[in-house]
């Protein structure tokens, strides 16, 4: 009571309205005359609020929202109920507080989604804030999701939307899909420039934002873009005749446009527009980052035009100017830093004065390693420029990371032995940039270089790189170019099923064919037809052929381990069947196989990356793996490692971080967890290469994060927008199941079952997917189907649902008994609540061992056990209630008289 009292003190202190309604208001009222009450109130608090009390008048708004949510009852489904929220959330986006606006917003967009109220002027305007709320909270993901629902519901046929609206929400759609790197969001940019003009609320202003984004977009992904340059054209000549093509707020776009020209050698746009940036600068903000940028424009165009002199003088001056400043050597002028060295180094070179160029050069790499490792592309497209003779180790700090203080060569072969030992050793950026100044130079053949590449590419799992290389082989091949191949060589087609199977699943139906191929070939080395073996199988696998594969793979686990060296092949290999034994539960073998193949690891040099990977599969895998501290701690170290050694798209890396969000979100850290799971999800779909159902089992794996940090209205819509995309013709099963377990869910948590049920009960119609699921996944499903079937009252349904859950585990131990534990607790709690205490009180104490002792094994050889005390706790509780109420009910049966 005493806080009411100071809520309403503050109120009418400040003079915004007279009273708040008391509780005999509500109940003189009906949800009408209370609905108009609130209204009125909204208005004056917010006519004050732009009247510039603004503080108070957000203390007035959250006291009526918060006397309101009181009377929910009463109002009913009344959409006056949420006037105070929509107030609320307008005052917050005005006050730029969006986690606030989010968390109002979220609540309304979905409680409003309503037949009737579905595309009604409050809810419309909810998700529209909503959206723009998280998209300047930088979380592109939810955003991404909100805005596609908004600009669908405004191209619904009939609905009322405002064209205005549409049009900001297409815009921050735009922005959004493009920072959360989503597969379409180059089209959804191209669909709305084109006329932009034209549409309700297009302006100059968002017409030239939108372009700056698309040529950021655009140059990251290629310089060679045919359009650009004529794209640049057209927006510099919009500028010149807009009246908002203001230098103060565009001054990135006039950068932008300015670098395009001359990387097209259009120097008479170019350097006018980079000039007057320059001048600009000069004076709006001397001395920051952005001002040298602008220099380092200006002296990388004069490189391009052949004035060397000019480039070399206009970027040691900017280096002198950023040297005099206090900050001037800290990590935020790094990157610029680094940028006016590579002039100086280019100009030097080419003026002839080699011993300038390789300071200027090793000054640049030394910037770039301040805030980037050393796998990182901007250092090493540096590194392998060094020349080897000029480098003094004593000077050159470092000399030695980049092997330049000891002599040594790599050797290009058709097995690809050292390059492949080079991407083992983490260094996969160098020895490709290695490999392509070779072939410029001429020092290899086109055949041998493309083949080495395709191996690097397979490793890293850039198919799109991968099969252009295997293509310029077959055609080098093709017009006889055979040095150092056979005539029928194996190695293409052994380097393309790689590809497909190896670093990136993305259709393992491409690596039929050569696999095909090679295993019709007789004349393959052991240790690659035990690689063809692994692939076979890891093909049949996610291939969803799981008879298949585990026939490939058991019979052959003996004989292949065997195999397993620390040779580039036999580290391949080890990889790959460690992966297919965590996959197939052969986990005794992939847990002694971690243990001793480890330490032949740490002894072999340049296996940093085989190393660091070998315990993460089991990690990421091994449902036991993360029950320890040390295997916790193991892999939030390994993390970083993976960061330097594997591109932050690869897939090894992403399910590093995804596994390490999920140990985290067990452990109650769900903030860092759901933090980790979005920027996988944006990492993973930085490559072109991925699959869309593994997109959206990240973000619906987001959204039950953003669900658990007190959010679940708007982990609804993100879960909602992954069901919306759901193929079942391409998505993979474990990912199909796990979205549609979350949209079922969602219903059901709605209060929606007859929905939530057609949701499971189409999913689990699905003969063909269901087939190829895991255990752990169709039982998952058929437990949901059970718990929904039981809070529509059909109790018989649900009994059978709960039978075939049980039933579709193979034995108890499964998966380390995790998945019976729980299917067991779920049946059990159904029990319970069907007054079947005998059945209830078994399952929980069958789940409850099968629970306990998974940690107990490991806690009784002495290891540092990561227990859930919460979870055990629920579960102590749930077995000791459910054993007293048997323990009742069998008191009250009287034992008869003889």
């Amino acid at each position: 009571m005493g806080a009411r009292v100071c809520i309403m003190a503050l109120v009418l202190a400040v003079g915004l309205v007279p009273t708040l309604a008391p509780v005999a208001m509500a109940q003189t009222h009906t949800p009408d005359s209370y609905a108009d009450w609130i209204l009125d109130q909204s208005k004056a608090i917010q006519s004050r609020f732009f009247a510039g009390q603004r503080a108070e008048a957000m203390a007035a708004a959250d006291a009526l929202n918060a006397e309101v949510d009181k009377y929910a009852d009463f109002m009913g489904d009344h959409k006056g109920f949420w006037v105070p929220d929509l107030l609320v959330l307008r005052l917050a986006i005005e006050m730029r507080n969006f986690q606030q606006a989010a968390e109002v917003a979220a609540p309304m967009v979905i409680a409003l989604d309503t037949p009737a109220e579905h595309d009604g002027a409050m809810r419309v305007e909810a998700m529209l804030l909503l959206g723009r709320a998280l998209y300047y909270m930088d979380d592109y993901t939810a955003a991404e999701a909100v805005l596609r629902s908004f600009v669908a519901l405004g191209l619904e046929p009939g609905t009322q939307v405002d064209g205005r609206d549409v049009t900001e929400a297409a815009y921050l759609l735009a922005q959004a899909a493009t920072r959360a790197f989503a597969p379409d969001a180059a089209e959804i940019r191209r669909d709305l420039l084109n006329g932009f003009l034209d549409r309700p609320g297009g302006h100059d202003g968002l017409y030239l934002r939108l372009w700056l984004l698309d040529f950021q977009a655009r140059r990251r992904a290629s310089h060679d873009d045919p359009q650009l340059l004529a794209d640049a054209r057209h927006v510099a000549a919009f500028i010149e005749n807009s009246d908002e093509g203001d230098m103060a707020e565009y001054q990135l776009l006039y950068g932008m446009l300015g670098r395009i020209f001359a990387d097209n050698d259009d120097f008479d746009r170019a350097v006018p527009i980079l000039q007057a940036r320059m001048d600009f600068m000069r004076t709006q903000a001397p001395g920051t980052p952005e001002y040298f940028w602008a220099s380092q424009n200006l002296a990388g165009i004069h490189n391009l035009q052949g004035d060397f002199p000019a480039a070399m003088r206009t970027a040691q001056a900017a280096l002198g100017e950023m040297d005099a400043l206090p900050d001037g050597q800290g990590d935020d002028f790094a990157p610029v830093r680094s940028t006016l060295e590579q002039v100086i180094w280019v100009a030097a070179d080419r003026m002839g004065a080699p011993l300038i160029a390789q300071e200027a050069l090793e000054r640049a790499y030394v910037a770039v390693r301040q805030t980037r490792s050393a796998n990182n592309p901007a250092a090493q497209e540096l590194a392998v420029q060094m020349d080897k003779t000029l480098v003094d180790p004593a000077r050159f700090v470092y000399a030695a990371e980049l092997g330049l203080d000891r002599p040594g060569e790599i050797f290009v072969t058709a097995d690809g032995d050292d390059v492949v030992s080079a991407v083992l050793a983490g260094r996969f950026a160098q020895i490709t940039l290695v490999l392509e100044r070779a072939e410029a130079k001429g020092e290899l053949p086109a055949a041998m270089a493309a083949l080495n590449r395709a191996y690097i590419a397979a490793l890293l799992g850039d198919v799109g790189d991968g099969q252009a290389q295997l293509k310029r082989v077959r055609a080098a091949l093709a017009d006889g170019q055979h040095e150092g191949l056979e005539a029928d060589p194996w190695q293409p087609d052994f380097a393309e099923a790689l590809l497909m199977l190896y670093a990136r699943i993305y259709d393992a139906d491409l690596a039929l064919a050569p696999l095909a191929r090679l295993e019709a070939r007789d004349d393959l080395p052991d240790i690659i037809q035990a690689n063809v073996r692994m692939l076979r199988a890891t093909q049949s696998f996610y291939g969803h052929d799981m008879t298949g594969a585990r026939k490939v793979y058991f019979d052959n686990a003996d004989a292949d381990f065997a195999r397993v060296t620390t040779d580039p092949w036999g580290v391949i290999l080890g990889l790959g069947l460690l992966n297919l034994a965590l996959e197939l539960d052969d986990l005794d073998r992939a847990r002694a196989f971690v243990d001793s193949y480890s330490k032949q690891l740490e002894a072999t040099p340049d296996r940093a990356l085989a190393l660091v990977s070998t315990q993460m599969f089991a990690l990421n895998a091994d449902p036991d793996a993360m029950l320890t501290e040390q295997g916790f701690q193991t892999m939030a170290f390994h993390l970083r490692s993976l960061a330097s050694m594997l591109p932050e798209e690869h897939q090894w890396s992403v399910a590093a971080r995804f596994a390490y969000a999920s140990a985290l979100a067990r452990r109650g850290d769900r903030i860092e967890a759901a933090e980790l799971t979005r920027a996988a999800l944006e990492s993973y779909r930085r490559s072109p290469w991925h699959q869309e159902g593994t997109a959206a089992f990240l973000s619906v794996s987001y959204g039950w994060l953003v669900w658990g940090n007190g959010n679940p209205e708007l982990a609804q819509s993100i879960i909602a927008q992954a069901y919306a995309t759901r193929d079942p013709a391409t998505w993979g099963p474990l990912y199909w199941a796990e979205v549609c377990f979350a949209q079922a869910f969602v219903r059901s948590y709605q209060g929606r079952l007859d929905e939530a049920r057609t949701v499971i009960e189409e999913a689990l119609g699905q003969t063909g997917m269901m087939a190829r699921l895991t255990p752990a996944n169709a039982t998952r499903l058929h437990t949901q189907h059970a718990d929904i079937l039981a809070q529509m009252g059909l109790t018989d349904l649900a009994a059978e649902a709960y039978d075939r859950a049980v039933a579709v585990v193979p034995y108890p131990e499964y998966q380390g008994g995790q998945t019976m534990a729980e299917t067991l607790r779920k049946r059990a709690v159904f029990f319970h609540d069907q007054a079947q205490p005998q059945a209830a009180y078994l399952d929980m104490a069958e789940s409850n061992a099968l629970w306990f002792d998974r940690y107990d094994r490991y806690a009784s050889s002495g290891a540092d056990v990561a227990r859930q005390p919460a979870e055990d706790h629920l579960r102590a509780v749930d077995e000791a209630v459910f054993g007293w109420v048997l323990s009742q009910s069998l008191a009250e049966v009287q034992p008869q008289q003889e």
